[in-house]
């Protein structure tokens, strides 16, 4: 270590210091830089699945609600051939 009375010492000491903090700085922004890409590419895969979700919902809503349309239709034939038939006799 350098001596208290050195300043030329001490300041290639704090240069070195300051070299090594900027050294590991720079490695911590890589690695913050890796997960936010990471995340991103996670993010992105998500909503395309919810989006993909989201579509095959409302097929299916679209084919259940035609479902029930089509019920309804036979209900209505049928209520009305019951209440024909009981007119006709």
């Amino acid at each position: 270590m350098a001596s208290a009375g050195d300043p030329d010492a001490r300041v290639a000491a704090l240069e070195i210091k300051t070299d090594a903090t900027r050294v590991a700085i720079n490695a911590l922004g890589e690695k913050v830089a890796g997960h936010q890409q990471e995340t991103r590419k996670q993010f992105t895969a998500v909503r395309n699945d919810l989006s993909e979700l989201r579509r095959e919902t409302r097929a299916s809503f679209r084919s259940v609600d035609e479902h029930f349309r089509s019920v309804e239709e036979h209900f209505a034939e049928l209520r009305d051939l019951i209440i024909n038939g009981r007119r006709g006799r």
